[in-house]
């Protein structure tokens, strides 16, 4: 059997470092390739050149934030079908308008970060992928 994320091409939108470069070696060591963007300029930039076949997307970031980026990848075509699981530390009763929107845009899930181990989000995010 081979490794859970194997060829599999990971956009992590990310602006805490730290939480960045953990989650890319978890997901390297099960076969990602992983690329990483501090803001959500940097990911869309990424997205220009490379295909993605997941993006993982704080929502709050400084520069461009997640839900800025998330409406701009639903409304592009090259994007719009890429699935996009957010991961988060902001919770539905800071920011329930616009919560209701991006999951009304289509966005896969909404995990709060501390909340899943990266055991459960390695499981989960094989359910994303298109085969």
């Amino acid at each position: 059997m081979g490794k859970k994320l194997e060829n599999k091409r990971i956009l992590l939108v990310e602006d805490d470092e730290q939480i960045s470069k953990m989650y890319s070696k978890c997901f390297s060591a099960e076969g990602a390739t992983v690329l990483l963007a501090y803001d959500g300029n940097q990911g869309l930039e990424l997205l220009k050149q490379e295909k993605i076949d997941l993006i993982l997307l704080d929502l709050g970031m400084p520069g461009m934030d997640g839900y800025e980026m998330f409406h701009i990848l639903k409304e592009d075509p090259n994007t719009k079908d890429i699935p996009v699981v957010i991961l988060s530390n902001t919770t539905m009763n800071e920011k329930r308008k616009e919560f209701q929107e991006i999951l009304d845009k289509g966005v896969q899930d909404i995990f709060r970060k501390y909340e899943m181990s990266l055991g459960d989000l390695m499981g989960q995010l094989q359910h994303y992928f298109k085969s």
